[in-house]
């Protein structure tokens, strides 16, 4: 059969005319499967480091927009104190004979 023989069938190779690798050549079947688990031990640590780093990037990134959120507001209030007191200043600005005279100069430097 070409199994045997170490052909190709369908596109598939035979695992067993694989060579074996540096890492496990030599090993017996109970080493190779600690090497495993302790890839797979290795593996999962480094999968938790990652979650924890993501974790905490989401949780900056919330902070970020809540604080976010919390400029825009006090933006968009100073923006309308802006808008009613550019208002008014039309109004200052035509009864300027009624002004104080300290206010005078500071309204017109405005």
């Amino acid at each position: 059969s070409s199994l045997m023989a170490g052909g190709v069938k369908r596109g598939v190779t035979n695992p067993w005319l694989v060579e074996e690798s540096e890492e496990t050549r030599g090993l017996g079947f109970d080493d190779i499967r600690q090497q495993q688990r302790r890839i797979i031990e290795e593996q999962d640590a480094g999968l938790d480091a990652l979650s924890s780093i993501i974790s905490r990037q989401k949780q900056m990134g919330q902070e970020i927009g809540n604080e976010l959120d919390e400029q825009n507001g006090k933006t968009g209030k100073a923006a309308a104190m802006l808008g009613v007191t550019l208002g008014f200043l039309p109004m200052v600005l035509t009864n300027e004979s009624e002004i104080q005279p300290g206010y005078k100069q500071r309204v017109t430097l405005v």
